[in-house]
């Protein structure tokens, strides 16, 4: 057996200026260190220790920040509703699909879908837990609940409801 083979992922970033989102002033050479999935350290170059057999990736001139969050999207809608109407779920599935890489590469680490289709969001979180989907972390609301005539109700993914015990 391979020692090596154990041993967690470590992956050092050197050298970049870094907008930690605090409102700090941005840290210049700063090191990143990420063991697997996890930030294990952060600061300037002089303060930040680089774990032996630490894969090193130099970013020096480039700047780095927190991915962004995007608290209100429709990830099987995002454009008018009435191009949407008659598309299985699978294709749902799919152009979610291509929504999430495109927000990823836009920045976009994490997002809460809003009242999309059940099946699709439920199709992409087992992806994600199984190791299928690589992409950002989605926080699914599910389906909506509006009031009739409000809001979203020509929504396939909606129900209506008017008062408490609807």
């Amino acid at each position: 057996i391979d020692p090596q083979a154990k041993r967690p992922k470590i992956v050092a970033f050197i050298g970049a200026n870094l907008i930690g989102g605090t409102g700090a002033d941005p840290i210049e050479n700063a090191v990143i260190v990420i063991e697997k999935e996890n930030i294990k350290a952060v600061g300037p170059a002089d303060k930040i220790a680089i774990p032996d057999g630490a894969e090193k990736i130099d970013v020096t001139g480039k700047w780095i920040l927190p991915g962004f969050i995007d608290l209100h999207i429709h990830l099987t809608y995002p454009q008018g509703l009435e191009i949407y109407s008659g598309d299985t779920g699978s294709f749902q599935t799919i152009r979610a699909l291509s929504v999430m890489g495109k927000l990823r590469k836009a920045g976009i680490t994490s997002v809460r879908d809003v009242a999309s289709h059940t099946e699709p969001m439920q199709a992409i979180r087992i992806g994600a837990q199984q190791g299928y989907i690589d992409s950002i972390r989605v926080f699914s609301v599910g389906q909506g609940i509006v009031s009739t005539g409000g809001h979203g109700e020509i929504l396939t993914a909606t129900k209506a409801a008017d008062g408490a015990d609807e």
